[in-house]
């Protein structure tokens, strides 16, 4: 039996009087692909915020590594953090290899220079994504695919055990969608554990091993054929819910109120 590698009990989340997560009871295992989808506002950023240490909750426990996550010490550079594309400003001067050395800041220190270690792991990492050869590129002169690559790149960089992503196919084409999510298994395949919030869940449905449905509540967790059903998306959308098949991909209606 895998270990848990992450474990939320009884997690409760208030912004002053606004509840953002109610009662989430959730466990992850090593090496698993897992993908957290739900509504707008649902509290999805604010489980991946809980489980890489930005913020605590306001009431139940956390563990990452069996520990406290805003407690890890040396061993947060075991997880590696992909933020939602659209929220990075492309302008900033900087080119690829800058971007990916960046992953590497808490080791390097501040105000002191990447040394060769750091070097050759930034390149291992983009090698392993597939843009060695983009390293002198500016950010601003990439497509948006290729921007996603170079954010999975930088956190990639430390080599982390947990690879955790926000939303990193907002506003790619379906083609470019797929192929990251092939880039992600093969990751998994490695031994990672990944978890990451989409909107795609047709393609969600294609590649990871669990889907958590949250609306603030867990309302489903388990594998893709278990969790996409009418009753549990319309008990996570609050709304009438008809799940299509196209192609055996999954894609949802929903009808709101």
């Amino acid at each position: 039996m895998k270990n848990k590698i992450i474990e939320l009990k009884g997690v409760y989340v208030y912004y002053q009087d606004l509840l953002a997560l109610e009662n989430v009871n959730l466990e992850i295992s090593e090496g698993e692909f897992h993908s957290i989808i739900g509504p707008n506002g649902a509290g999805k950023t604010t489980l991946l915020k809980l489980i890489i240490g930005l913020i605590k909750p306001t009431k139940g426990t956390i563990k990452v590594f069996g520990k406290n996550p805003w407690k890890l010490g040396k061993e947060r550079k075991k997880i590696g953090y992909v933020p939602q594309i659209m929220s990075v400003d492309i302008n900033f001067p900087v080119n690829v290899m800058e971007v990916v050395l960046m992953g590497r800041y808490a080791q390097i220190g501040l105000f002191k220079p990447p040394g060769k270690i750091d070097k050759e792991l930034a390149l291992k990492a983009m090698e392993k994504v597939g843009i060695a050869d983009l390293y002198s590129r500016s950010l601003s002169k990439l497509s948006g695919g290729q921007r996603q690559r170079v954010f999975l790149a930088r956190a990639l960089s430390n080599e982390p055990e947990i690879l955790i992503l926000d939303e990193p196919t907002t506003g790619v084409d379906t083609a470019t969608t797929e192929s990251f999510y092939e880039l992600l298994q093969d990751l998994r395949k490695d031994g990672m554990t990944i978890v990451i919030v989409s909107h795609d869940i047709g393609v969600v449905a294609a590649y990871v091993d669990r889907i958590a449905c949250l609306n603030k509540k867990l309302v489903a967790h388990g594998r893709p054929e278990e969790v996409l059903k009418e009753p549990k998306l319309e008990e996570m959308y609050g709304c009438e819910a008809i799940l299509l098949l196209h192609h055996n991909i999954p894609h949802i209606a929903v009808k709101e109120h």
